[in-house]
């Protein structure tokens, strides 16, 4: 998935630019404006923000639907109280869902 908003940070000033257009292999981009709306920056600030995780929306709907399982798994488990911490950790590990393989290797 392509990008639609990049920020730029230069020093204490963040830049925020948006994809006006794509010819070929080049990205055309546009500053946006703070004296424009700030509920569309806002918005856009959103959205870059998304664009940082790297996630599709399958995987987000996925992960959020995996960790949602896992809390409910973890609210309803007993642990011994002999090995507690080490079997808490072996729990969470067991019930989390694997990394997307890019993610995984950085």
């Amino acid at each position: 998935m392509e990008r639609l908003t990049r920020i730029i940070e230069d020093g204490p000033i963040s830049v925020l630019s948006v994809c006006q257009t794509r010819v070929e292999d080049v990205t055309i981009w546009k500053e946006w404006s703070v004296s424009k709306d700030s509920s569309i920056e806002e918005a856009l600030l959103r959205l870059a923000a998304y664009e940082d995780t790297g996630l599709t929306p399958e995987e987000i709907t996925a992960l959020k639907e995996a960790t949602t399982d896992a809390w409910l798994q973890l609210r309803t488990a007993t642990f011994s109280t002999d090995k507690g911490a080490a079997d808490l950790a072996k729990f969470i590990l067991s019930i989390l869902p694997e990394a997307p393989k890019e993610a995984a290797n950085g």
